[in-house]
């Protein structure tokens, strides 16, 4: 490959900001960047965010009527009931980067005091994320240079990168 290790930041960088714009792109075209399991990261965090708690039944009720416009789907395929004995809608996706992507929501709900899934906060939920994936991928290519030469860490961590499925 030989390409001159001072560019490889700025290939990293172009990277991001590619991730970055396709979340763009795909807000514009489907009206949301939460669908999936995405669906219920997102539920925690807007329900920590704007209902102070972790019951996610009204999360979980917008999504699974909110029907995308471009594919005609639910944003969330399949029917939950509430657990036995808690009574509550369960959440099975682990709680992490609902964290992660929280205080994201919460600089944006400072400025828009919205209800939480409007796009700011979606947007906002979406760098974030990108932002720790890119942290990731250099923590990566940092790790692989040392040992493995800047040409060859660059080359491991873009496939990495290309192999790691979308969110959502």
């Amino acid at each position: 490959m030989n390409v001159d290790p001072a560019r490889h930041k700025w290939i990293l960088l172009l990277v991001f900001a590619g991730c970055v714009a396709l979340q763009g792109i795909r807000f514009a075209i489907t009206r949301s960047l939460v669908a999936g399991d995405s669906a219920w990261y997102y539920a925690t965090a807007r329900s920590l965010l704007i209902d102070h708690d972790l019951d996610v039944a009204d999360e979980y009720r917008h999504f699974a009527n909110d029907v995308s416009p471009y594919t005609g789907n639910k944003r969330i395929l399949i029917t939950v009931q509430p657990d036995s004995v808690t009574g509550k809608i369960p959440n099975a996706h682990s709680i992490g980067t609902s964290l992660a992507v929280l205080p994201f929501m919460a600089a944006v709900h400072v400025f828009v005091r919205g209800g939480g899934y409007g796009a700011p906060y979606q947007l906002a939920a979406g760098i974030g994320s990108a932002l720790f994936a890119f942290a990731g991928l250099v923590l990566l290519y940092a790790l692989g240079k040392k040992r493995f030469g800047a040409d060859r860490a660059l080359l491991a961590t873009l496939t990495i990168w290309l192999a790691t499925p979308p969110n959502g």
